[in-house]
Order: structure tokens, then sequence, then C-alpha cells
């Protein structure tokens, strides 16, 4: 996603460019620029660093792990939501080093949740109790799913394309700047302190930062 500025009346003075769609659309000029997982089509032998991935402060750089793991989520006291998403082995690799690619992801809003798995979808409460107004709201359109929750003035949207296993990651809104944590960093404004573990140290090992936030327990057969 590109996001360009522009100098019109109105309150949204910028635009965003969906690739897949070729559309564009004003937003407002806080929006964070769009970062992704995403997977590359493996057009020749030997492609390397899938799946790319780029932190909210615009850090790039690959991980290969497998399972689930914390994409981001709100490191603050209260924690509000958390977005996880799994890996699996590429089918097609050819190199003897693991490959992988993104297949599921999950968001979690309170006590809702909404899991895409393909471009299947479930939906629910935490609690069976709950009665509260739909935060998470999901739209499927082909091959396509743009997933979109708003907390604390900020609106945090992701865009899964099946065909090449990408997803992008997109915010608005400046309540959860530097509150963040996970694959994704913690949305400050400096990239050199995005590798933060759970513990809130920073190292420089992409292996060591990657596997810290995988989740324990997920069954990942």
């Amino acid at each position: 996603m590109l996001v360009s500025q522009i100098m019109e009346g109105g309150s949204e003075h910028c635009t965003e460019l969906w690739k897949a769609e070729g559309l564009w659309n004003d937003v407002p000029c806080s929006l964070s620029l769009g970062h992704a997982i995403c997977q590359f089509a493996n057009l020749n032998p030997g492609v390397r660093g899938d799946p790319h991935m780029t932190t909210f402060d615009g850090r790039a750089y690959a991980f290969q792990g497998t399972c689930w793991y914390t994409l981001f989520k709100d490191c603050s006291s209260n924690s509000g939501f958390e977005v996880t998403t799994k890996f699996e082995s590429r089918k097609d690799n050819i190199s003897a080093e693991i490959r992988t690619r993104v297949v599921s992801f999950s968001v979690t809003v309170g006590k809702q949740y909404a899991v895409v798995d393909g471009l299947e979808i479930l939906t629910g409460p935490t609690d069976e109790q709950l009665n509260e107004t739909q935060a998470i709201h999901v739209h499927r359109e082909d091959k396509q799913i743009l997933l979109h929750f708003t907390l604390q003035d900020t609106t945090f949207t992701l865009q899964w394309t099946l065909r090449n296993h990408g997803l992008s990651v997109s915010y608005y809104g400046s309540a959860y700047n530097g509150k963040l944590c996970g694959l994704m960093g913690n949305a400050d404004g400096n990239p050199l302190n995005d590798f933060k573990n759970p513990d809130g140290s920073v190292v420089r090992d992409v292996d060591e930062f990657g596997k810290s936030w995988k989740l324990e327990g997920k069954n990942c057969d």
C-alpha cells in the first residue's frame, strides 16, 4: 500500500492505493504507512527472504519461524487486543533451508475474536455470556479478506490476500504509538529498537527476536 499526501478540502488530506484492486482511497494523514508480511511468488529457484516483514517503524527483515507468533499487540498495562499469526513451511520450496509463509491469523479485541484460516472466517465471543457491540469487522471479497477494529480512536486494518499469502497491516491514530510489541515492533518512530523481546530487552539477532514471540501450547499440526 502506498500513502501520498494531497492538499485538498475536507478532513482526509492523504490517499492510499490498494494495489490488488488498483483503487485510491482518501484517508487521514495520521495513517501509519502500510506494512506487511508477504509471500512473493517463487519465480526463480533460490529466491531468498520469505516471508519479508516490515515493522511499523519501517525496519525490514526475514524470519523463518514455524507455528504461531505474536504479530503485534497492545503492551500497555491494560492490554486491549492481540494479533497472532501462523507460519507454515512452503510446500513448493526446493531449498534445503526452511522457507515459510503465512497461512492463518487470529485477532482478539477485548472478549471477542476472529480467526482467518485461508478464506475460512470464524468469529465469536471468548465468553459465551458476552453481549457487547461488535468490535471486529470482517469483509470478504473474492480471495481477499479485510478486517478492522477501532480502540481509543485508533483504527487497525488488516488485509489478507490468499493468492500470495500476504498480510498487510496499517493503522491511523496515535493512541498506541510506542505501546505495541511483537514481530512488528513498538511503533515509536525508531526502527533501531524494534527487536524488543517480551521482557523488554532489545536484541540484535533476528532469530532470537522472532523466537521470543512464539506462542507456547499452540497446535501447529
